[in-house]
């Protein structure tokens, strides 16, 4: 996750309690909204398991800022989407990602990944929704009419007051959000500050702010406005998706989130940048076209492109939204239990965490155990910032159970979890 703050781009963590900011107008988790129904009935293409977004059936794509050298490579990897893990193969950055014009390096923030088969639904659906193309000439709205967004987030609104804050969002899946998009970001044009107080003015320069509007799609605080659904991305949502309503119904994809702010650092003008899928369209059909060339990808299977035009930009919230539920997983339950860690510490990982899950299915109410990682708040032993408990670290890390539980015991995926946090996990 990058950090923007006056004047400067800094790539850094913070702090803070769950609801700090209001990143949702809410007073209780319960009132947390889950995205997963959204995403199913909308074909929005969000993973199920972490920030990234299908754009067709063996494409997605996140914003990963650089941290995969900007250039094109084999990845080993696994996504979810649908409810069916698929193998990642290789992953594309953006070269520009890295580039010394930083509104550039900022418009490309983006990485797409090649899944090894195509993604398919249960009910033979559409996988993903079209992507958004902002005409940066065309006349938008009054910049006195709020424009409105949506978001899907696997995200860290959610955290645990001893663990490091990347360790996130434990108990739920697929977040809803709406986000009040800024004019004064989105477009090119003098639009005025979207509502944020006049003070705003002295933290930015109104050149440097309007040569910014090209370059990210930005979201900011509706102080008045009390809907629930209301937030703000916060440090670790790095990828998640922001989406537009079409006017014909359904939702066009619009940006991967990628930069924030929040009030206790910048608190007149607190709000996110997503990385826009407008100023990345014809790179993404460039890297189209040499798979299709290569047949890696069938002509067939290309994205779709919903123009400004079919923007629907008014509030709006959908109906069936429902509470998110929590959830919990094998690796989960065995890093809020050490017994049985110790129990099952020499069998192969794959099967203590089928023991773990049975365990969980049929024992845990009653033996009154720990079941959801929230309700380890407190309790110095599963781990801080400085000190990692390997058990939660690979609960948090799904990619590194992939690696480090291949052919090993669980003690010994567990050993090469503590070892990596020692050696790159803690930075």
């Amino acid at each position: 996750m990058k950090k923007i703050l006056p004047f400067l781009l800094l790539t850094c963590l913070t702090s803070g309690s769950v609801f700090a900011g209001h990143f949702y107008n809410i007073e209780d988790e319960s009132q947390l909204k889950s995205g997963s129904q959204l995403n199913q009935a909308h074909h929005m293409g969000f993973s199920d398991d972490t920030q990234a977004t299908l754009i067709s059936p063996r494409l997605a794509i996140s914003a990963r800022h650089g941290t995969l050298g900007a250039k094109d490579q084999s990845y080993s990897g696994f996504m979810s989407f649908y409810g069916k893990r698929y193998e990642i193969v290789r992953a594309i950055e953006h070269a520009d990602v890295h580039s010394d014009d930083m509104f550039k390096g900022l418009s490309h923030d983006i990485t797409v990944f090649l899944l090894k088969e195509e993604v398919t639904r249960p009910d033979g659906g559409p996988v993903a929704c079209p992507l958004g193309d902002l005409d940066y000439d065309q006349a938008l709205p009054s910049p006195d009419q709020p424009l409105f967004a949506h978001t899907l987030s696997q995200s860290p609104f959610i955290r645990l007051g001893n663990f490091h804050q990347t360790y996130s969002n434990t108990d739920f899946s697929s977040l809803y959000g709406k986000v009040r998009l800024s004019n004064a970001y989105f477009s090119q044009k003098p639009l005025g500050h979207d509502g944020l107080k006049q003070d705003y003015d002295a933290y930015y320069e109104e050149n440097w702010l309007f040569d910014q509007n090209s370059a990210e799609l930005g979201v900011t605080h509706d102080y008045h406005n009390p809907d629930p659904t209301l937030m703000l991305p916060i440090g670790g949502d790095s990828g998640s998706a922001c989406y537009v309503r079409l006017k014909s119904g359904g939702y066009a994809l619009i940006g991967a989130m990628a930069r924030y702010t929040n009030d206790d650092d910048y608190p007149l003008g607190a709000g996110a940048n997503y990385t826009p899928t407008a100023k990345n369209i014809p790179w993404l059909r460039g890297i189209e076209d040499k798979l299709i060339a290569e047949g890696q990808l069938e002509a067939r299977h290309r994205f779709e492109v919903a123009t400004q035009d079919q923007w629907e930009f008014g509030d709006h919230t959908p109906g069936d939204l429902i509470p998110a539920p929590r959830r919990t997983t094998p690796m989960g339950y065995l890093a809020l239990n050490p017994d049985l860690v110790a129990a099952w510490a020499n069998l192969p990982f794959q099967e203590a965490l089928a023991n773990a899950e049975w365990h969980l299915n049929n024992f845990a109410e009653g033996d009154s155990r720990r079941v959801y990682l929230s309700q380890g708040d407190g309790d110095l032993s599963l781990g801080t910032e400085d000190t990692a408990n390997p058990a939660v670290y690979l609960a948090f890390n799904r990619d590194l159970q992939d690696v480090f539980g291949r052919g090993s015991t669980l003690k010994g995926a567990l050993d090469a979890a503590a070892r990596h946090f020692e050696t790159s996990g803690r930075e």
